[in-house]
């Protein structure tokens, strides 16, 4: 291996693995008061290291790169969106978007019973209703989104058996914009001529100086994330347990006794051929689960064509409203899944250019869970 190679080696390592130690912290990086200023400013320095790193030139034109961008739409003017740019105008239209929830209809052990009970009728047009099990197979596919676009996530291309679980994704979209009047359906997005065959790698440098300056950066961040007999002696709780064990790997990575820089959540896990929560959720259990659950088995979303009340829920059915624009968003981001997950699909090394959106899709879950 020659220098370059080898500085560009040591590069994406180092940048794997403190990328991923930034991206399981929870919450604003020093907002904790068990965190020291050193231990803030620290993890600030390296986020700002590996978002300088990542940043790509500005695209005026040109293919939609899967490591980049979305690969599930263009703007108007036929661009290219970047991850960043996509979490901003996806939040920007939740953010002006009314919240919508369907009312609890039975009794709730953890309130006085009043609130249980008041609601009022859903205007026409004003959401779309959907049965629980449909919106909760659907917001766990938005998190399966979110941690593919984990800033650090080695490149991988997704194998043959996601084929059916693309198009169960884009099924799940068009059931959503079927049910919104005015909304066109779309075509699957996955062969879509804008996406680039071939993503270009944006992560590793060959420069000496580069490696220096992530490699104090992770250093000084990864020193200051406190270890495990650390965290307990000290009653400190402001990071997981993940964060706290993704420090002493980056410290194993920074001192070459560390081999591998990333951690699946659990081992077995593929990304090839599996969601990342679980290897026991191959890409063909996953598709069966939405089929039975989202597709075939529950009514599909609606939208209330006049004013309508809230119904009690059954053994069998239990029913949620998501507001208007909240689903067109959903729809896309089914849609983002639904063009990533095809057979085929590369994506190079996840730069810290994704965070944004990670961390956009990771909230839109919770979100989407709470409704």
């Amino acid at each position: 291996m020659g220098s370059d190679e080898a500085v560009r080696a040591e590069y994406r390592r180092i940048y794997s693995a403190a990328a991923r130690m930034y991206w399981l912290q929870q919450g604003e990086v020093g907002a904790h008061p068990a965190w020291s200023q050193e231990r803030k400013d620290s993890w600030l320095a390296l986020g700002r290291v590996l978002r300088e790193h990542a940043a790509p030139a500005v695209e005026l034109a040109g293919p939609s790169d899967p490591t980049r961008h979305l690969i599930g739409r263009r703007t108007p003017d036929d661009r290219p969106v970047s991850l960043g740019r996509a979490a901003h105008d996806w939040q920007e239209r939740l953010d002006t978007s009314p919240t919508v929830r369907y009312p609890r209809l039975d009794p709730d052990p953890d309130s006085t019973g009043e609130d249980a009970y008041s609601f009022e009728p859903f205007a026409p047009g004003s959401c779309v209703l959907v049965p629980s099990t449909w919106l909760s197979s659907a917001a766990a596919s938005v998190g399966e989104l979110s941690r593919r676009l984990a800033p650090g996530r080695p490149p991988h291309t997704v194998g043959p058996e996601a084929a059916h679980l693309s198009q169960t994704f884009h099924a799940l979209a068009e059931q959503l914009r079927h049910a919104l009047p005015g909304i066109e359906p779309r075509p699957h997005p996955a062969t879509a001529e804008w996406i680039a065959g071939i993503p270009t790698p944006h992560i590793g440098s060959t420069d000496p100086a580069d490696l220096d300056e992530l490699r104090a950066a992770a250093h000084d961040a990864a020193h200051s994330t406190p270890t495990k007999e650390q965290a307990v002696a000290a009653k400190d709780s402001s990071s997981s347990i993940e964060v706290i064990e993704a420090g002493e790997v980056l410290r194993g990575v920074l001192a070459g006794s560390e081999k591998e820089p990333w951690r699946e959540r659990q081992e077995g896990v593929d990304p090839a051929r599996s969601l990342l929560v679980s290897a026991e959720h191959t890409f063909e259990s996953w598709d069966a689960r939405l089929r039975t659950k989202a597709l075939e088995r529950e009514p599909s979303p609606r939208v209330p064509a006049e004013a309508e009340n809230p119904v009690r829920p059954t053994e069998s059915l239990r029913m949620k409203a998501i507001a208007r624009e909240s689903a067109l968003v959903l729809a896309e981001v089914l849609d983002e899944n639904a063009a990533r997950l095809h057979p085929g699909r590369r994506t190079e090394m996840v730069g810290f250019d994704a965070y944004p959106l990670s961390r956009f899709l990771g909230a839109f879950t919770t979100h989407l869970l709470s409704l």
